[in-house]
C-alpha cells in the first residue's frame, strides 16, 4: 500500500467515523428533520447538524433552534424555506421564512395538524 492509498484509506475512516458520530447525535438530540427550500443553503449551512448542536451545546429547546436558522441564518444569506423537526420528547417545529410551505404531522394519540400558511 503505498502512502496517497494510506491516506485514502483514512480519510474515508474519518469521514465514516463523523458520520456516525453525526447520526448518533441527531438520533439523541434531533430524531427527524426534513427541509425544503434553496437547497444549497440547508447543504452549506449543515442545517439539520445545526439544529441538534445548538440544542445540545447551547441549551436551546427545538422551536429556538430552528427558528434562529430558519428566520435569522438563512434568510442573511439569501436563502428561503422552511424545516420541520421532532424532538426525542416529541416535540415538533416547523417554521418556514416563505410566503408559504404545506407542512403537517399526526401524533400517537391522534392529533392532526395540516397547515399552508
Amino acid at each position: 500500500m503505498n502512502h496517497q492509498t494510506q491516506q485514502q484509506s483514512g480519510d474515508k475512516r474519518q469521514l465514516l467515523r463523523n458520520s456516525l458520530n453525526l447520526i448518533f447525535l441527531l438520533f439523541f438530540i434531533l430524531i427527524f428533520s426534513s427541509a425544503t427550500g434553496h437547497g444549497e443553503f440547508f447543504i452549506r449551512n449543515s442545517v439539520a447538524f445545526d439544529v441538534s448542536a445548538r440544542m445540545e451545546y447551547l441549551g436551546m429547546p427545538l422551536e429556538e433552534a430552528t427558528k434562529t436558522i430558519i428566520m435569522e441564518k438563512l434568510p442573511s444569506q439569501g436563502g428561503t424555506g422552511g424545516l420541520i423537526a421532532i424532538d426525542k420528547d416529541g416535540n415538533i417545529s416547523m417554521p418556514f421564512n416563505t410566503t408559504m410551505m404545506y407542512r403537517g404531522y399526526l401524533k400517537a394519540s391522534g392529533e392532526i395538524e395540516v397547515m399552508a400558511y
